[in-house]
């Protein structure tokens, strides 16, 4: 799925910038308005093997695997209670069914351990965190080690509805990317 008419003018400014390119990202505006389908959009352009105007071709095999939901070079981080596994099984580290509604340091950590590395195709690598408020204090302080020394060639994208809810810290790190509400008139037409 392509960005949303609404938002192809900032996710086309963004990628066409993919040789300057800032490390941390905070794709920030109101709730439903589809920040998550902008940051996967972009992700997708950055990770492209022939861009098009700094979009994604949507044919090369960096796109294929992205659309596969394979790409070894893109990471999404999600609070275990968003992320899709078998109703019958419970999640890793969920006791009980019980799974967490918040980012853990675990899967930060985790995200270090990837970025450490070299990517698989010599391009880009992408990390996606959403919702960036649901980061418990220790996983944000992990995080904040990353954004301080970022690794080359890497892009941490962080989606919030409530940026007000992240340390300062890790908000001053990041190009605030603000996304807006669509005209009424675009609204109808898209949908």
């Amino acid at each position: 799925m392509s960005a949303l008419p609404w938002h192809a003018q900032a996710l086309a400014s963004l990628a066409g910038r993919r040789e300057r390119m800032p490390h941390a990202l905070l794709v920030t505006g109101r709730p439903g308005i589809g920040k998550a389908l902008f940051a996967r959009e972009l992700a997708r352009s950055l990770l492209c093997e022939s861009p098009r105007d700094g979009l994604a071709c949507g044919a090369c095999s960096s796109c294929g695997w992205f659309d596969q939901g394979n790409h070894p070079d893109f990471r999404q981080v999600l609070p275990e209670a968003a992320e899709e596994v078998d109703d019958d099984a419970p999640a890793d580290g969920a006791k009980d069914g019980k799974r967490s509604v918040v980012i853990r340091i675990g899967q930060i950590r985790a995200l270090a351990d990837l970025v450490s590395l070299s990517t698989h195709r010599a391009g880009f690598r992408v990390v996606v965190i959403r919702p960036a408020e649901a980061l418990q204090p220790a996983a944000a302080n992990a995080l904040l080690k990353t954004l301080e020394e970022p690794p080359p060639s890497t892009a941490i994208v962080l989606v919030s509805d409530r940026p007000a809810r992240l340390l300062a810290t890790i908000r001053s790190r990041c190009q605030v990317v603000a996304l807006r509400v669509p005209p009424r008139a675009e609204a109808l037409a898209w949908l």
